[in-house]
């Protein structure tokens, strides 16, 4: 049986990145410009990482000259992912974060871009992009797509969104409690009980990470908010489909919340003995953003004809391996002690 290996390539890519800057922070080693950390001395301890991850990663699963390691990488079009039109806060935060960083991360960007051409074009790895969509995306889409055809799927990930899949045929899930090296990852093993329940309670309780909350979010106007626009009282449903600009707007004027987030967790709402569709009955707001969520969250969802374009992009990758490509690359950054590998990737 033919395997493939999938790397949710983001969490690599960003994990080394973060593990070279702690090393070069904690030797002093490189020189700050304006808060942050120069990366152009220090892009040779970035690529060595991970070439060297991948490299071992072949080993780890033992795959043969007929199995393929494909790369899931993230690419926003130019009005970011197709997540965003179904809600505007998806991942709103993370160039806030970024922001705040010691990091250059524009330079970051760029030198990831360089190393995901240098593998497509001179690796026998297959490195899938397309425009508006998430290595989650390209996972959810390719591990289904392997499975109807009996061949085996490893996904390589940190995410643990990625346990969906787990309801397919021939599908294995080595998840990573590091995004570096294999220290303390296991296999992911769920029944099919576990699995529906685990899908429940993401579309219920959200993930804050992405930007989407649970179901209760925006159900309720805070008091702050309250006193400058009292006219909005009990108008929750109506500023609805606004609620994203409320939020940003009144953080940015007043500094504080417009909404009161009620605590609400999956675990207590289990012990309630109320169904789903109960809770949702309780509020039109939990059953929209219930509905919201799973658009968000549920591989289904991703639109047809990115899935049309994610399956065509991989079949149309017939990348060969080029030695002399890959050594002309790591000698650019003088990293010698890498080329002895390079024969994995």
């Amino acid at each position: 049986m033919k395997k493939h290996l999938i790397l949710d390539w983001s969490p690599i890519l960003y994990g080394n990145l973060f593990g070279a800057t702690s090393e070069v922070k904690k030797n002093n080693l490189v020189s700050v410009v304006d808060g942050k950390y120069n990366l152009d001395e220090y892009k040779d301890i970035v690529i060595f990482k991970i070439f060297e991850e991948i490299s071992k990663l072949k080993n780890q699963f033992n795959l043969s000259q007929d199995d393929e390691i494909i790369i899931a990488t993230d690419t926003p079009g130019d009005n970011g992912y197709w997540r965003k039109k179904v809600w505007e806060g998806y991942k709103a935060k993370r160039k806030s974060t970024r922001d705040d960083s010691d990091i250059q991360w524009d330079k970051a960007f760029k030198l990831f871009q360089e190393i995901n051409e240098t593998l497509d074009k001179c690796s026998s790895m297959k490195v899938i992009s397309v425009p508006e969509t998430e290595g989650d995306d390209i996972i959810f889409v390719l591990s289904k797509y392997f499975s109807d055809k009996n061949e085996e799927t490893i996904i390589h990930s940190s995410d643990h969104d990625f346990w969906q899949t787990l309801m397919y045929p021939n599908v294995k899930f080595w998840r990573t409690t590091r995004t570096q090296g294999m220290e303390n990852s296991e296999w992911c093993t769920l029944n099919e009980c576990e699995t529906k329940d685990e899908i429940q309670k993401h579309v219920i309780q959200g993930d804050p990470g992405d930007g989407f909350g649970h179901i209760k979010h925006y159900s309720r106007f805070s008091n702050d908010f309250l006193e400058v626009y009292p006219k909005m009282k009990g108008k929750e449903k109506e500023a609805y489909p606004k609620r994203f600009k409320i939020e940003k707007y009144f953080e940015d004027k007043h500094n504080k919340k417009a909404y009161n987030h009620p605590r609400f967790g999956y675990k207590s709402f289990k012990k309630s003995g109320k169904s789903v569709e109960d809770l949702l009955n309780e509020n039109e707001i939990y059953r929209w953003n219930y509905e919201m969520n799973k658009k968000l969250a549920l591989p289904e969802f991703i639109p047809v004809e990115l899935r049309k374009k994610i399956i065509e992009t991989y079949k149309t990758s017939n990348n060969k391996q080029n030695y002399g490509c890959l050594y002309q690359y790591l000698m650019k950054y003088n990293l010698f002690e890498v080329t002895s590998s390079i024969i994995n990737l």
